[in-house]
């Protein structure tokens, strides 16, 4: 019982993170669909790609991701998908370029902490940091 605790504890940042990309996504898409920049609908389909591997490493793990936090991310990615379409573009990238700054941070902490997976959730921060990038522009 203690090591299904241990594992489900070692796995849970990987799980926030999968609901977070779900939540980023979506929000994107609503970003997109009030702006009409493809490079935010491509950066949109990144982060689903982001939430794949984070599928590959959570089986690596021989666990799934957390329907509960991937729920909440839904709703909060349906929410401020729907908040773009009436928020200035100012405000849009603020919270685009404050997603994408934590998650930024959130992918470098994932990669000291899962050395098995280093490459790849650095890669993942090297793209977040490409985000940031654009939306600074």
């Amino acid at each position: 019982m203690i090591n299904w605790f241990k594992k489900q504890w070692f796995v849970l940042p990987l799980q926030i993170n999968h609901g977070i990309e779900i939540g980023a996504a979506l929000a994107y898409s609503g970003h997109y669909k009030a702006l009409k920049d493809p490079e935010v609908k491509k950066i949109a389909l990144e982060e689903l790609d982001h939430m794949r591997h984070l599928d590959v490493m959570l089986a690596y793990y021989d666990t799934r991701h957390c329907t509960v936090i991937d729920f909440t991310f839904l709703i909060i990615g349906i929410i401020v998908s729907k908040l773009c379409l009436i928020a200035p573009e100012f405000l849009l990238t603020k919270v685009a370029l404050s997603l994408e700054i934590f998650a930024m941070w959130s992918y470098k902490k994932l990669a000291d902490r899962y050395p098995d997976h280093y490459n790849i959730l650095l890669h993942m921060h090297d793209t977040e940091l490409k985000h940031k990038e654009y939306f600074l522009r």
